[in-house]
């Protein structure tokens, strides 16, 4: 049914994260938390179709354009990585450019990791020569550069390092 899946962000402006996920035909439905256990989600609303064009990552950051409300980020088939901001309402704001060159396999939130207030992103890339390059970008507080590289490092895929952290000057 869902192919993609993004959660952690408030989108609806009430307190819970709420839970994005869109369907194999590119259409994004908005998965309001209701805060009950039993039943964490209200039915599901249609955000909009088109979203198919993001075929790799949606990551829901929490808040990163200053606003009420969390936003999303979206990956496109090329590389770049696209901030819609929430309206507060599991609405989005057309998107804007964040950058191009992000070209993962895997894009995480990781929350707050340096507990500046702000979201940090954690990017995985395998290539063929059998290590996992580990990249984490750091939140600035700024929405037209919301993130910048703070370090990176290589391992092995059985856990073994083969150069060590690297951060940023």
């Amino acid at each position: 049914m869902y192919d993609k899946l993004a959660a952690g962000s408030d989108l609806t402006n009430e307190g819970r994260p709420d839970l994005l996920a869109r369907d194999r035909s590119g259409v994004l439905w908005l998965c309001k938390s209701t805060g009950d256990g039993t039943k964490p989600f209200a039915p599901r609303v249609r955000i909009g179709g088109g979203w198919n064009t993001c075929t790799t990552h949606l990551i829901a950051p929490g808040n990163l354009g200053g606003a009420t409300a969390g936003d999303l980020l979206a990956l496109d088939k090329a590389g770049v990585l696209w901030l819609y901001f929430g309206k507060g309402n599991g609405t989005f704001a057309p998107r804007t450019r964040v950058g191009g060159g992000w070209t993962y396999q895997q894009i995480v939130n990781i929350g707050d990791i340096d507990r500046d207030g702000r979201a940090d992103l954690l990017a995985e890339y395998g290539p063929a020569d059998g290590y996992v390059r580990l990249s984490v970008y750091k939140g600035t507080g700024d929405w037209k550069a919301p993130f910048h590289f703070f370090m990176g490092s290589e391992w092995l895929r059985h856990g073994q390092s083969r150069s060590p952290c690297l951060p940023c000057s």
